[in-house]
């Protein structure tokens, strides 16, 4: 029986649907890409100084939460694990670019597979774990008597794992078709990929990458009505009720900076390569350019906002690090 395929231009398949394509002429060829011979342009310095920029600054905000007594909550262990996403996701680019610098031709298949585990497993790991920040609002505000009964470290943990291993459940048969369907895809100048292989892509797309954007903006409409509710209420409450409703706000300001950062610099990006995964003809080089932008700045802001929004994180930042010593000796002087 003849497997169904649908005939792609050779790169499009090779570099996935998914993430970024700097070089348009990579990609298995007579002539390969040489270190020499790549500009670096727009793609390759931006990312350059946005990898930087976040490995550095989640590193930080991550050890702080990790390292002082005051800031082990159970909510600080989804914060935790979105800062090591966002500096995964910086490590992602600076993988793709260093990939360019190398001789394609000389890449076996075992590499451009784990490219594939790169693009689609790795890179989808971030939104959903914003989607347990946004869940644990939710249920904050919507039950907040099972919300203190039942959550803790060992849960937080669990639902972070939880997380992780259903976007493996999800994408890895991409990365596993793209290995079984590896030497029947690339044996001629185009590439023939199976119909499962791609309406598999199209689910993904779908699942992991839009519907968690989706999940985000509805759970901070719900959380934010229903605060403004309490707050409606809370002059007939007792005083430590007032207590507990700050604690909530505070908690919510987080999710909101952490919401924001994701619908404005991952929805373009992720709606673009939704549209291109359903038409391969839609979209420009100007386009791609902006979607790109916002989706690497991400993960630099990611850490600034948890800076401003949560107090004794920049507290802990001040009386550590020698700026505020600075800032007094400025005032002495």
């Amino acid at each position: 029986m003849e497997m169904s395929a649908v005939v792609l231009p050779f790169t499009e398949e090779l570099k996935g649907l998914h993430y970024m394509n700097f070089s348009t002429n990579s990609g298995i060829s007579n002539s390969a890409t040489s270190a020499t011979e790549i500009v670096w342009g727009f793609e390759y310095c931006l990312t350059a100084v946005c990898s930087i920029l976040s490995l550095l600054l989640n590193s930080v905000v991550a050890t702080f939460l990790l390292v002082r007594r005051e800031l082990r909550k159970p909510f600080n262990c989804y914060l935790i694990s979105i800062l090591i996403a966002d500096g995964l996701i910086s490590l992602l680019g600076c993988i793709n670019i260093a990939k360019d610098f190398i001789d394609e031709n000389r890449m076996g298949k075992a590499v451009f597979v784990f490219m594939q585990y790169i693009y689609w497993v790795v890179a989808g790991i971030p939104l959903n774990l914003h989607v347990l920040v946004a869940g644990n609002r939710v249920w904050a505000v919507a039950y907040p008597f099972s919300f203190k009964l039942h959550h803790s470290y060992s849960f937080a943990v669990c639902l972070i794992c939880a997380a992780i291993f259903y976007v493996h459940l999800i994408c890895l048969p991409v990365v596993i078709m793209f290995d079984v369907f590896f030497d029947d895809m690339f044996a001629t100048d185009v590439a023939q990929v199976p119909e499962i292989l791609v309406m598999w892509k199209k689910g993904v797309m779908l699942l992991i990458y839009d519907a968690p954007i989706v999940m985000m903006a509805a759970s901070w409409i719900f959380v934010a009505f229903r605060l403004k509710r309490q707050r409606n209420a809370i002059s007939e409450k007792p005083r430590n009720s007032y207590a507990e409703s700050q604690h909530a706000a505070n908690s919510f300001w987080v999710f909101s900076a952490l919401t924001l950062s994701v619908i404005v610099c991952w929805t373009p990006y992720e709606v673009y390569y939704t549209l291109y995964a359903f038409d391969r003809d839609y979209g420009s080089d100007a386009v791609v350019n902006l979607t790109l932008a916002l989706y690497l700045v991400q993960p630099v802001i990611d850490p600034i906002l948890l800076l401003i929004t949560m107090g004794e994180l920049r507290k802990a930042v001040s009386d550590t690090l020698p700026v505020r010593l600075l800032r007094t000796t400025v005032k002495q002087r």
